[in-house]
């Protein structure tokens, strides 16, 4: 499709869908009319969002009602009402009808108990002595250790044989665990969080949420209706329990069987190095960690995406804590791989913030890779009443230059009588003094969605993404959970995460665009191709290796030197003085010499980002200096490969100063300049073609 046909005035389903926050007595022709203002204001649909001071009950017949008038009204518009699978959020539970099913359905975790061993004696009465089996398919007792400890070090221990009382020594520690049921929770409406590891209580949601949209609604399917999101799933969520002073790990009912198929041994024989440090916590941690952002990535995301498909939906939403390295494993066990199995990858950006170039370069690379056109970020939330168009803009152009491309707006409220106006505003409906004005920032938008999903993002570099670090560092401390965000290891590995996160940023503000390799992805769709390390349908020049990355998966240990052997090029950043820093290198380097192979020239370990800047010049396919010959590293970039030629969006990042500089692009062409504002185009007035390509003078206002 040639952009200029619909430039102009671009059709809705460029457009945004904002959350359409259903917070307080469902009226339908107040409902109705505030569909027919969205259609004035420009946007492209909403998502349809129960929320905090709902007066109608959640899917019961007046909902249901309510929810086909809509889209009746939302079809004659030639709107997209989109549908959202919770009651609030998080995803899973169908208001707590899913969890009230039973144990099956309700979060369960692992727990760990440290006891003095004179306690040993009333444990083996109490929960031992009269059960035959100690299989992990029901609640309770499933292993016990005799141990050895100085502080959270451990020296050694024994698992029990549970078949008679054993004696523990005085200088000995009694570990108990168990398998339990979280309590119950006010937010889940007095049930316990869901079980997302098990499939069957993904099944039980599907039937209470999907199958009863489907069957008011569902000949809309794919037409109106292109779609449904789900919000902030988990492992665990915060409002999960187990009791003071207990440390616990995810788990559900028969997941011992399905561990030791993906590991080879029991995971309750050495479950003890997940809270204690040791020799075989690190292997532990990232065999444990692995299989559960596996089995999680199955029962939660491909169960319903393979629904979805099914009945003609897209599949979207995001994950939780997806900005935070360390909670974002402790929660779901890995963020990449689950993307796979949505037809529309998504993220969540609150407040007014361009700062987290990891949370969209994990999703955005995702969809490259695989092929996926569509990306949407629920953007905006917590920015607050006084929140500007520019601000709109500036966090806007930042998300889509980085390779987002529909805007879901947080939130349209509804109603802001009462406490409802405080529900993380600000509002993006008619209840806002400038709503009257909101078409000419969708038509924006719109416009700069249809550019940037035409043809594909050129990007010659890969960054390795540390999960498997992470996973290998993670483990709970053996005397229980505090709050979540301060479990012993996880704001340690947090921070990792924003070293990362600055990373990626400095290659981007060096106009060095990447995407991010997740291991796991890797795996299943990595291979060398036409000399070229592949993930999908994306092959790259160039891999680099993140500071500190200890752990790394044989698959792409492998596949890396596979890249090398056919002359691809690999770089490690580390510390020169400290040798310790290049693990990877240093391990590559003893097969090379125990295989009798000469060391790769096209090996390097850097010290810091700017020796890999520097190693990675060749690859800038775009550059915008200023007058000192250095780059702006205001302006970002994305470049797309279309029928035509290229595709070109720069962006100032900057609030305060415009950027005057000069742009070269490595390939001689004649520029075309589409005006994102007026819906014009025109022949760009001056530019140089030569040997080294074209070179035009740029000047980009602020936030321009």
């Amino acid at each position: 499709m040639k952009i200029q046909e619909q430039w102009k005035e671009p059709e809705s389903v460029f457009r945004s869908f904002p959350f359409w926050a259903w917070n307080g007595k469902l009226d339908k022709e107040e409902l109705i009319r505030q569909v027919r203002q969205m259609k004035e204001a420009g946007t492209g649909g909403f998502f349809i969002h129960s929320r905090d001071g709902l007066e109608t009950e959640y899917m019961g017949p007046e909902w249901m009602d309510c929810v086909k008038a809509v889209v009746r009204e939302a079809k004659r518009l030639g709107l997209y009402a989109w549908l959202y699978d919770e009651d609030r959020f998080p995803s899973g539970t169908a208001g707590g009808a899913v969890t009230a099913c039973g144990d099956a359905f309700r979060c369960k975790g692992l727990t760990m108990e440290v006891m003095p061993p004179w306690d040993y004696a009333e444990v083996y009465q109490k929960e031992i002595r009269d059960r035959n089996e100690f299989r992990d398919d029901r609640n309770g007792i499933l292993a016990a250790f005799r141990a050895r400890t100085e502080g959270e070090r451990m020296l050694s221990f024994t698992r029990l044989k549970m078949g008679e009382e054993e004696q523990i020594g005085e200088d000995e520690l009694l570990l108990i665990i168990r398998l339990e049921v979280s309590a119950p929770s006010e937010w889940f409406n007095y049930q316990a969080p869901p079980d997302n590891l098990n499939p069957d209580c993904v099944k039980k949601f599907i039937e209470l949420t999907h199958e009863k949209y489907r069957e008011a609604v569902g000949e809309e399917f794919g037409k109106t209706i292109p779609g449904i999101f789900t919000d902030e799933p988990s492992l665990h969520d915060r409002h999960a329990y187990f009791g003071e002073n207990k440390a616990w790990i995810p788990w559900t009912y028969g997941l011992g069987d399905y561990y030791k198929e993906q590991n080879g041994y029991d995971f309750l024989d050495v479950i003890p190095w997940m809270y204690f440090e040791g020799d075989r916590a690190k292997k532990t941690r990232g065999d444990y960690w692995r299989t559960i952002a596996k089995r999680y990535g199955e029962t939660y995301f491909k169960i319903i995406g393979e629904w979805c498909s099914r009945n003609h939906l897209l599949f979207t939403g995001h994950f939780l804590q997806e900005d935070k390295m360390g909670l974002a494993v402790r929660v779901n066990g890995a963020i990449m791989p689950n993307y796979q199995y949505q037809q529309v990858p998504g993220i969540d950006m609150l407040c007014e913030q361009t700062g987290e170039y990891m949370t969209v370069k994990q999703c955005t690379s995702v969809a490259s890779q695989l092929g996926k056109k569509m990306v949407i970020s629920e953007m905006y939330g917590c920015t607050g009443w006084d929140f500007t168009f520019e601000g709109q803009k500036w966090m806007g152009d930042w998300q889509f230059v980085l390779g987002v491309n529909r805007r879901c707006q947080h939130l349209a409220l509804y109603s802001i009588r009462g406490c409802r106006k405080r529900d993380y505003p600000p509002s993006f409906n008619y209840n806002t003094a400038w709503w009257k004005d909101n078409k000419w920032i969708e038509d924006y938008f719109a416009r700069l969605s249809l550019a940037l999903e035409q043809g594909e993002a050129v990007r010659d570099i890969l960054l390795l993404h540390p999960v498997s670090t992470v996973w290998s560092r993670l483990g709970v401390s053996p005397w229980g959970n505090p709050v979540r965000r301060n479990e012993r290891d996880v704001p340690a590995l947090n921070q990792y995460g924003e070293r990362f996160n600055r990373l990626i940023e400095e290659f981007e503000r060096e106009h060095l665009d990447l995407d991010l390799g997740d291991e796991m992805l890797i795996e299943q769709y990595g291979e060398i191709r036409d000399g070229k390390f592949c993930i999908g349908n994306v092959g790259y020049s160039a891999v680099v290796i993140p500071p500190d990355m200890d752990s790394m998966q044989e698959s792409t240990r492998s596949l890396l030197l596979s890249f090398l052997e056919q002359g691809g090029m690999v770089l490690e950043i580390g510390t020169s003085s400290d040798p310790d820093s290049f693990p990877f290198r240093n391990s590559v380097i003893c097969q090379l010499q125990e295989a009798n192979i000469p060391e790769q020239k096209n090996f390097t370990a850097v010290e810091d980002v700017q020796g890999a800047v520097t190693l990675l010049k060749r690859f800038r396919r775009i550059s915008v200096q200023n007058g000192e010959g250095k780059e702006c590293r205001d302006v970002l970039y994305q470049l797309r490969k279309v029928p035509e030629g290229y595709l070109l969006f720069l962006v100032n990042n900057n609030r305060e100063r415009a950027v005057d500089g000069q742009l070269f692009f490595s390939e001689a062409a004649v520029p075309e300049e589409l005006d994102l504002l007026e819906g014009e185009s025109c022949r760009t007035p001056f530019y140089q073609n030569g040997s080294d390509g074209l070179r035009i003078p740029v000047h980009l206002e602020k936030t321009g």
